[in-house]
């Protein structure tokens, strides 16, 4: 139940040039971590300061459905400018509970 719209005051930046949100694609498990197999880059394309980043379940740039399952804050604020690269790693690490 953890939408897009379910978080008011959020707002997603879409000032990048990629037609869809970049897709993150887990690659196996290896030593207790995944790790997405390819790096999600966004070629940015305005002047804006970014805080974080989510991953959703839906591709479509600036949609408010499907389900977030991820977010995460920049340790501090980016200030990227046109042409700027954002260049996105993201892993889980898996840790067993007693």
């Amino acid at each position: 139940a953890d939408t897009m719209s379910s978080h008011a005051g959020w707002t997603e930046s879409t000032d990048y040039d990629e037609a869809v949100r970049q897709t993150w694609s887990p690659a196996a498990a290896a030593s207790a971590l995944i790790a997405n197999t390819t790096v999600m880059t966004f070629t940015i394309s305005g002047s804006v300061t970014l805080k974080g980043f989510f991953i959703n379940s839906v591709s479509t740039k600036g949609g408010t459905t499907g389900t977030i399952w991820c977010t995460a804050l920049f340790t501090s604020d980016q200030a990227v400018v046109d042409n700027d690269v954002l260049t996105l790693t993201y892993e889980n690490e898996l840790q067993a509970v007693a």
